[in-house]
């Protein structure tokens, strides 16, 4: 009597291992083309994720300059406007102590005073954009806010993992 023939097992034949042999020899020649042609999709996409990443870095890094520029510009632009305020307050404070004396009229006063309170406002708008500038900066650098409007640098750890 012979054993059943089973799936999992197969009655061998003289030229089976031949069979066996040449398939398992041949199929990496057929798939030679698609493994080919996967390395070059996979050495296409590593190109492209490195120009993204060299793209990514040239803008961090133009970010960062043009943040710096400003804030240098603005902290220049700040102390001329902060000399313009201290003269303009000089000249009103002359100005007055001139009506007092009677030298000059009301309107040289008001005038002066008008000079003094543009100059303290441009001197305010200057300090805004230079604080803009400076937030421009930390942020260009990698901080940030979080939701709540606080700065994520100042927030303790285990308030950052909750």
């Amino acid at each position: 009597m012979h054993p059943p023939i089973s799936a999992s097992r197969r009655p061998a034949t003289p030229g089976a291992w031949f069979y066996t042999l040449t398939a398992s020899l041949t199929q990496p020649i057929f798939d030679g083309f698609l493994l080919e042609s996967q390395l070059k999709l996979a050495k296409g996409v590593q190109l492209q994720n490195l120009q993204a990443y060299r793209k990514a870095v040239l803008s961090a890094f133009s970010d960062v300059e043009k943040a710096l520029i400003a804030l240098q510009k603005f902290t220049l632009q700040e102390k001329l406007q902060n000399d313009v305020v201290t003269a303009s307050r000089k000249a009103f404070d002359v100005a007055e102590t001139q009506l007092r004396g009677g030298t000059v009229n009301l309107i040289t006063v008001l005038q002066t005073q008008q000079t003094l309170f543009t100059a303290e406002n441009t001197l305010v708008q200057v300090r805004l954009s230079k604080l803009l500038a400076a937030s421009s900066l930390f942020q260009a650098l990698g901080g940030g806010w979080t939701p709540a409007g606080t700065l994520a640098a100042l927030q303790p750890v285990a308030a950052l993992q909750q």
